[in-house]
């Protein structure tokens, strides 16, 4: 579900790991309103990127699952909740954490290095071929200017890394399905 986040919606990292239940809003949308980042709640990275965003109706879906799943819950309760309680209460997951010992390692089996932060080009990337326009591609992102999200964010993508791109996918899903056996 953290991966989905992360390439469907286009968030910064400690944007993904900062929401909580009253954040996921019934309009399929998250509220941004804080961030978790290096051990720290926070406010979001500017004022512009403190606004609701849009979910995929299958990740709304799945959250309204998982957040049925645990029963009991508080709007203060962490979507993404670690599993340890530190002092007196619980923190969010860790993107640190995560990223080192979830992403990392199977990148690394595929022979590639990875930052949470590609998810986030890949997302403005892959929404512009989509037909996506740059204006909508900003909003989601939450970019003050079109032209950081066109200049910095939309990469061109030739077909020979097309093809690389799909051989990547064929493995991590090979090696998923071996993984769940």
């Amino acid at each position: 579900m953290l991966l989905r986040f992360f390439s469907r919606c286009g968030l910064r990292a400690g944007e993904v790991f900062g929401p909580q239940w009253g954040d996921i809003l019934p309009e399929q949308a998250i509220l941004i309103s804080r961030t978790f980042s290096k051990g720290k709640i926070g406010p979001p990275k500017t004022k512009g990127s403190a606004k609701a965003v849009a979910i995929p109706k299958s990740l709304f879906q799945d959250l309204m699952c998982l957040r049925e799943e645990q029963g009991k819950w508080k709007p203060e309760d962490w979507v993404f909740p670690a599993s340890r309680v530190r002092g007196e209460m619980r923190r969010p997951l860790s993107a640190e954490n995560w990223l080192k010992r979830t992403i990392k390692p199977l990148a690394e089996q595929l022979g590639f290095t990875i930052n949470l932060h590609m998810f986030r080009r890949g997302f403005a990337t892959i929404a512009h071929q989509s037909g996506g326009s740059l204006k909508d591609i900003q909003e989601q992102l939450r970019h003050a200017s079109v032209t950081t999200t066109a200049n910095i964010y939309v990469q061109a993508v030739p077909e020979n890394v097309r093809a690389v791109v799909e051989k990547i996918d064929h493995t991590s899903r090979n090696t998923a399905m071996e993984t769940v056996k």
